[in-house]
């Protein structure tokens, strides 16, 4: 069965591969560690990062390190389905938001690939805490037009406007649904999913997108 969230894990030793037939039924656990970590050093790097320009905050080293620890022990972030046993692709950082005078808190989930730099983490932490304050004074498609219209694109490029025409040659109006996917799916990582960087994996990229998009029904086979 197609997952989008994990790849099967094959070539297991006998002894892990029996665990979700004796654990057939999913049971979440909570991993915990404490740790004192000298403050010094990170606050160092945030000084030298902001002197560069570099607007690093303290959340993204933070979230930096637990997923540079995740992908170093890859068995941290694995799950079970259907008695399978699969490796998750991504790493998910989950914010509780306050609002006052709200009485449900508003939970936000940011996805990080297992392979982001530390430099991709605060990129994500940021656009998430800027999407947070926007939508206290904007509607959702305000939002939605504005990141479309100011978002990194790789190659220079601002915008899927400006993306559309180094790209493909032609307006944004213009663009199929299979080169929207190939522009949308450079967000995640433009230093990786850039065609012209590597179009091989900005092609993957781009097929993940669109079968995501036909299981959501979103789009037809075609």
């Amino acid at each position: 069965m197609y997952r989008t969230d994990g790849n099967r894990v094959r070539g297991n030793d006998a002894m892990y591969e029996l665990v979700p037939h004796i654990m057939p039924k999913r049971y979440d656990a909570s991993n915990s560690i404490k740790v004192e970590i000298d403050l010094d050093p990170i606050q160092e790097y945030i000084r030298r990062c902001r002197k560069k320009g570099i607007s690093m905050s303290h959340m993204s080293v933070i979230i930096a390190g637990y997923l540079r620890a995740a992908s170093q022990n890859p068995y941290l972030n694995r799950f079970c389905m259907n008695k399978k046993i699969y490796a998750r692709n991504h790493f998910c950082v989950s914010f509780v938001t306050l609002t006052p005078g709200k009485e449900s808190d508003t939970v936000t989930k940011l996805y990080f690939n297992m392979d982001d730099t530390i430099f991709e983490v605060n990129r994500k932490v940021q656009e998430i805490f800027t999407a947070l304050a926007a939508e206290k004074l904007y509607t959702k498609d305000e939002i939605m037009e504005w990141y479309l219209n100011t978002i990194y694109l790789g190659e220079g490029c601002f915008g899927v406007q400006s993306a559309a025409r180094v790209y493909f040659g032609k307006d944004v109006s213009e663009l199929t649904t299979a080169e929207c996917a190939s522009l949308i799916g450079i967000t995640n990582n433009p230093s990786l999913y850039d065609p012209y960087v590597s179009e091989k994996n900005n092609r993957k990229r781009q097929l993940t997108i669109l079968k995501e998009m036909f299981y959501q029904g979103v789009t037809g086979a075609d």
